[in-house]
């Protein structure tokens, strides 16, 4: 009997104030006219009668318009402000009681959705902001170096790429630097494989202390060779920079563990487009066989591929710079 009430509220309130508008002014007018014979009685009640039915549907729609049509414009407009993103426009309702329009039930019931809706979609955005930051830290882990934390081979080979290409498009130039640890098994061998991981550890330090941060990358090509992509138009401040980190190499190498490089540039101007991977092979080539010169000379030094000679203000009279044990 409750629900029955509850849902028929509204439509017995509009019943009782359309019988009240179309009564009550019936009454006045018989009131005021006072009819003196039972015909005339039974004539002002006809007319009345067919008053009231002339305009039982356009009160109807004024009032449906009025009470139910303003409160479905409401709720339209709240969804239309729901759908456009906007949270926290919830109904101001009373208190909820035991027997409520259709309308009042309708608002509560989307109270409650944009409740929910709105809490999942903050799950939402907090799960996405996890996984984005647990992506960019498995992202990064993956180009690490998980010992040095310098970049790995495989960030390396797609940096070279990305440089070349960068170098044929606006004309830059660039210098790529091989390292390699002269008797590192040595190291290993007379003082264990913790010492050879801290040496390591150490010169990842020194690299990353004598070169730019904000530009150059340095990486950990593997095991004992690393190396470094240095973005610079000046080929002696690159020789500079390499000087200082051998320099700073020989007050922590361990026994006779000196360092050796290989410095090769690359520019538009000295290659003829082609290949951007033979580009990459070529320009590791000649760095390689510059390490390979310079270990061969006894370690400890850094031996400049022949372009960079001939780039260098100073011109060196010689490729290499000892320092260090041979």
């Amino acid at each position: 009997m409750v629900k029955f009430r509850a849902q028929w509220g509204i439509r017995a309130k509009l019943c009782v104030a359309l019988l009240f508008i179309m009564v009550l002014p019936g009454l006045v007018i018989l009131v005021l006219v006072e009819p003196q014979t039972k015909q005339d009685y039974d004539t002002c009640l006809a007319v009345l009668l067919a008053l009231a039915v002339s305009l039982v549907f356009p009160l109807a729609h004024l009032l449906a318009r009025f009470v139910i049509v303003a409160e479905l414009d409401k709720i339209n407009k709240f969804c239309l402000q729901v759908r456009k993103g906007k949270r926290g426009i919830f109904f101001d309702l009373p208190l909820q009681a035991d027997e409520e329009n259709e309308i009042l039930t309708l608002k509560r019931n989307l109270n409650w959705m944009l409740y929910a809706v709105s809490s999942r979609e903050k799950s939402l955005y907090t799960y996405l902001a996890e996984t984005k930051k647990d992506k960019n830290r498995f992202q990064k882990l993956s180009t690490l170096d998980p010992l040095t934390q310098l970049y790995n081979r495989r960030y390396f080979d797609s940096r070279l790429h990305r440089a070349i290409e960068e170098s044929l498009s606006d004309g830059s130039g660039f210098c790529l630097v091989l390292m390699d640890l002269d008797r590192f098994k040595q190291v290993n061998d007379s003082f264990g494989h913790q010492v050879g991981d801290q040496l390591l550890v150490s010169l990842a330090t020194n690299i990353k202390d004598s070169t730019r941060k904000a530009g150059d990358v340095a990486f950990r090509y593997g095991g004992d060779e690393f190396g470094v992509l240095v973005f610079s138009e000046d080929p002696d401040g690159v020789v500079k920079a390499m000087k200082r980190i051998l320099v700073r190499h020989a007050v922590y190498m361990v026994g006779d563990s000196t360092l050796s490089m290989g410095m090769a540039y690359f520019n538009r101007q000295d290659k003829a487009d082609g290949d951007v991977n033979d580009l990459c092979r070529d320009l590791f080539e000649q760095a390689d066989q510059a390490v390979y010169q310079a270990k061969k000379k006894g370690g400890g030094q850094i031996v400049y591929e022949k372009s960079m000679k001939r780039r260098g203000r100073n011109n060196p009279p010689d490729l290499t710079l000892f320092v260090g044990k041979g």
